[in-house]
């Protein structure tokens, strides 16, 4: 194996490790929250952070995917330090704009998104905010660009541990949501300042290794490289964000609490799926072609293992989301249990598109498809929120969630078809089916049928322990993938 298959094998592993780090820092901060909160405090926290990851989304603008690129590739010393010059004037471009169209927006969104809860000048330091995260987030871009992933790692730890630790400062110090952002946006201050020096530090000192690309780089390039990717990420941010969004405008505070509860839950379970997906990542990008003869056996053999990991997860999870909700949260936070359940059944069918998406974007390089999915499940998502909401509040949230990520699903399992001719294992389709059908049917037992609560959950430990064993056997016959078409 080449030292840059080495490179990319050794930076999907430390990437891998820093989401592990990293989602259990933001597991942590939700359940900190929901402790010092009461659930409409919550509920209008969460409005918050909605405006500031949108406002972080847009603030990027392409940039850090672009200079992630073109650091990397730079063939000097000087063509790297203009490339992190160029995609750090459109950030900064970017984040001014964003900064302004907030501004623009802050009247109605003070009297329609937060209902006049929210004071202005807690809005005004939630811009500021995005502003320091916006310049604190180009840091890690640069420094993954240089293959240096664990700078990069440090730098993403360091943020999750600072929020930790700064929420539980407030809640000892009694400050409510209207405080927060004006000392998040602090910290972020602090991690923009360090992590910028960082980056000056290790420029002027840096030896390579370069790559092979000299030319220039401009905005313009960066534009050009990071916009389609960006409409990716934003459709994803857009498709994630909008159901907590639009629970905001028509539905409670509290309802919004408990279902940010269910959600945050919910997606640690599909965080757990990044270690493995950025090891394939990787690995898939080092060893595998197109024209590689056993792609065939490579791809049913990665959709087995997430198809039976992923409904292992989703047993496992209700099982103990039973306990862990009421555990970690507090008692008032266990209606969330029942749509958190409901919810693994929305991850389940966003795992297992998880095998078609990395064929399309490393071995076949189409991202086209990719973004006509999301872009698809974002519309279906959007009007049946529009519509389930209102009237069903977290349920319709779901059902909506669901419908949108089947579609997408779908979308991108048929286009791996019309793109390479590989379609899901029948018997592992089946395996999906069967389980799921018992899984979803010992739920509703359990909520609505006569059946006491220890079947059911014999039942389900019984799955669990089923799929748990061909799991095991999974990885055994993943790791490593075969190497067929490589490369070496």
């Amino acid at each position: 194996m080449s030292g840059e298959q080495s490179g990319l094998l050794r930076g999907g592993q430390i990437k891998a490790l820093t989401t592990a780090v990293t989602a259990g820092f933001g597991l942590l901060s939700s359940v900190v929250l929901a402790r010092l909160l009461t659930e409409d405090d919550l509920g209008l926290f969460v409005l918050v952070l909605a405006v500031v990851q949108v406002g972080s989304m847009l603030a990027d603008g392409g940039s850090g995917l672009a200079v992630t690129r073109y650091a990397a590739s730079a063939g000097s010393a000087a063509v790297l330090r203009g490339s992190v010059r160029a995609g750090a004037v459109l950030r900064l471009i970017c984040t001014v704009v964003t900064l302004g169209l907030g501004l623009a927006l802050m009247p109605m969104l003070l009297t329609r998104l937060f209902h006049g809860s929210l004071p202005r000048n807690a809005y005004l330091w939630a811009l500021i905010w995005i502003g320091f995260k916006s310049i604190f987030l180009y840091v890690p871009a640069v420094q993954r660009g240089r293959r240096r992933w664990g700078a990069e790692g440090i730098l993403l730890v360091l943020e999750g541990l600072g929020l930790v630790l700064l929420y539980l400062a407030a809640g000892r110090a009694g400050v409510g949501p209207d405080g927060l952002p004006f000392l998040i946006s602090l910290l972020y201050l602090g991690l923009a300042v360090a992590g910028s020096l960082w980056v000056l530090g290790s420029l002027r000192t840096d030896a390579g290794p370069y790559g092979s690309d000299d030319a220039p780089t401009g905005m313009g390039r960066m534009l050009r490289f990071g916009l389609p990717l960006l409409m990716n990420s934003s459709l994803f941010m857009a498709l994630v964000w909008t159901d907590r969004i639009l629970l905001g405008l028509h539905r409670s505070r509290e309802e919004l609490a408990y279902y940010y509860v269910a959600v945050g839950l919910s997606a640690a379970a599909r965080l757990l799926f990044s270690i493995p997906e950025q090891v394939l990542y990787s690995h898939l990008a080092a060893t595998t072609r197109a024209d590689a003869p056993d792609l065939a056996e490579i791809h049913a053999r990665i959709f087995r293992f997430f198809a039976v990991a992923a409904l292992a997860v989703t047993v496992l999870g209700t099982l103990a989301g039973r306990v862990a909700i009421p555990l970690l949260y507090g008692g008032n936070y266990e209606i969330s249990v029942w749509y958190f359940q409901l919810l693994l059944g929305v991850i389940l069918v966003r795992i297992v598109s998880i095998p078609a998406s990395l064929l399309l974007i490393v071995v076949y390089e189409r991202t086209p498809e990719t973004r006509n999915a999301l872009l698809w499940a974002f519309l279906a998502n959007l009007a049946l929120n529009l519509v389930l909401i209102p009237r069903y509040g977290i349920m319709g949230a779901v059902l909506s969630s669901l419908a949108g990520f089947v579609l997408a699903t779908g979308s991108l399992w048929i286009s791996l078809w019309r793109v390479a001719r590989l379609r899901p294992d029948g018997r592992t389709l089946g395996l999906i089916l069967g389980v799921g059908t018992v899984w979803l049917a010992s739920l509703m037992l359990e909520r609505f049928g006569p059946a006491p609560a220890w079947s059911v959950w014999g039942v389900q430990g019984l799955m669990a322990l089923g799929l748990l064993y061909e799991v095991r056997g999974g990885v055994r016959r993943i790791l490593p993938v075969p190497r067929g078409g490589a490369t070496s």
